[in-house]
């Protein structure tokens, strides 16, 4: 499995699981309790705090199974795609240490044949030299 191809699964597992968590965070247990705007020195301020009626305690309603369990299976498919993810990027990473290794091979062959055919010139000269005819004087 390519890394593109996690990553893409994991992002849209991500999005399949963002509806969830709102629904979970909107629930009235994730709500806060809303305090009334009260100013001390306001002279409506006491009177105002005496005669509102205090707010209910916020109820706390467990997620309906069927969302804990669809949960709970986002979050072991999101880490078990995480943990392929990194197996494949260390993967990927070693293959660019070994890819660079191979280039870097490659350039001092490179390099070695290049002296290689100077030297192989140089030698031909040499030949070219000792052979030809001694022109008269």
């Amino acid at each position: 499995m390519t890394s593109s191809l996690v990553a893409e699964q994991l992002k849209t597992l991500k999005s399949l699981a963002g509806p969830i968590s709102m629904q979970l965070d909107s629930s009235p247990s994730a709500s806060r309790i809303p305090l009334s705007p009260w100013n001390p020195k306001s002279p409506q301020g006491p009177q105002k705090l005496r005669n509102s009626p205090r707010p209910s305690p916020a109820v706390c309603v467990p997620p309906m199974p069927e969302e804990t369990e669809k949960i709970t299976t986002l979050e072991a498919t999101i880490a078990s795609l995480q943990a392929k993810l990194r197996v494949t990027q260390d993967r990927a990473d070693e293959a660019c240490r070994d890819l660079e290794t191979a280039l870097s091979l490659i350039q001092s062959l490179d390099d070695r044949n290049k002296q290689l055919l100077a030297l192989n010139e140089r030698q031909r000269n040499i030949i070219r030299t000792c052979t030809s005819p001694i022109p008269p004087i």
